[in-house]
């Protein structure tokens, strides 16, 4: 099985939001938030309305609280425009009350999707696209950690703090820097 790879070109991140944007309000919501805040897809699926907005005032929260599945750290991230643009969208379209899932499947009664199904919409859409990079859940946490260590200024040690890696070397391999960077050495060394 090829591991999946970030999203390098922001043009087919935008692709893909306006292609969910069109068809499917929940759908682009999944991959703004999956995009933005570097969770695992188990952890995405998890969240409720209520883990975004404050009580009676539907208020959207200025940070997003997650008890991390795999590692079981709590993680607080920033609701950034991008996620507030995308929820207020889904809150228009859904009107949902604050203990649904955001990600609420058909098929069961207030269950999320599973990672499968989330495994589908994403590929689907990536199909759709014509993007041709192994795609997969995992893209979107990738692509943050990607955009967040050129963004930074490469900044290494904040980018593996923050994707809770125990080493550099594991998050430039997860981010797909070291091949970008060996491609980049052996076009720039011309003897």
């Amino acid at each position: 099985m090829a591991t999946v790879e970030a999203l390098k070109d922001k043009r087919d991140i935008e692709l893909i939001k306006t292609v969910f944007k069109h068809k499917n309000i929940r759908y682009y919501l999944l991959f703004v938030v999956g995009c933005n805040t570097g969770l695992r897809i188990g952890d995405i699926l998890k969240l409720k309305v209520s883990d975004l907005i404050t009580g009676e005032r539907r208020a959207i929260k200025k940070h997003l609280v997650v008890n991390e599945q795999k590692t079981g750290k709590l993680r607080q991230i920033a609701i950034n425009n991008s996620i507030q643009k995308a929820f207020k969208l889904y809150l228009a379209q859904y009107n949902p009350s604050a203990e649904d899932y955001l990600f609420e499947s058909r098929k069961g009664v207030h269950m999320p999707i599973s990672c499968t199904q989330a495994y589908r919409i994403l590929n689907a859409a990536a199909s759709d696209c014509k993007i041709d990079i192994n795609f997969g859940t995992h893209t979107m946490r990738k692509t943050w950690g990607y955009w967040t260590y050129k963004t930074t200024g490469n900044n290494l040690g904040l980018v593996m703090e923050m994707l809770n890696h125990s080493s550099p070397s594991i998050t430039l391999r997860y981010i797909g820097i070291t091949q970008e960077q060996k491609d980049d050495t052996y076009m720039s060394v011309e003897i």
